[in-house]
């Protein structure tokens, strides 16, 4: 609700922007929406398949992905965001689990407070005024997800260690 929400506090500045939602939905999203006064703003596409989510995303101005505190969240890395800073578009996300340790905010991507839909919704807007700093972080986390989410450079760096144990 706090996505949809911050989205409904910038539409008016935004007139050309659509807040596309992809996968499972509940029905207290759509209320949400109706309430918020902002129908025919956000489009709720429910499950696609692989090739139309990553031609979503591909296209999109901006990739969110606003998790909030949890235990679960806490010590994981959401696989979503190697997708999302894979297509070179600006990524802002909130800063739990262990994004922060491979990602620098405002460099590779940028960071909100887990919770707070106010500082979510001020780092939106910005990115979507500062198209110059947008893109540049949007390359740079791509460049980022490359050289840090990379299996076989990963595994370069492994392999010495287990090496060790013969």
């Amino acid at each position: 609700l706090g996505l949809i929400t911050a989205f409904s506090k910038i539409a008016g500045r935004f007139p050309e922007l659509m807040l596309v939602i992809i996968g499972e939905n509940n029905s207290i999203y759509h209320d949400h929406v109706k309430r918020l006064g902002v129908e025919g703003r956000v489009l709720f596409l429910g499950l696609r398949s692989r090739n139309e989510v990553s031609a979503y995303q591909k296209n999109a101005r901006l990739l969110v992905l606003p998790r909030p505190w949890s235990k679960q969240a806490e010590g994981g890395f959401s696989s979503k965001l190697g997708e999302y800073l894979l297509t070179g578009n600006p990524v802002l996300l909130t800063s739990v689990g262990d994004a922060t340790l491979y990602l620098e905010d405002m460099k590779d991507a940028c960071f909100a407070i887990p919770g707070d839909d106010e500082d979510f919704r001020v780092k939106m807007e910005f990115l979507l005024q500062n198209e110059s700093v947008a893109t540049k972080i949007g390359s740079n986390g791509r460049e980022a997800a490359l050289e840090k989410f990379n299996h076989i450079i990963e595994g370069k760096k492994l392999a010495p260690f287990l090496m060790s144990f013969r």
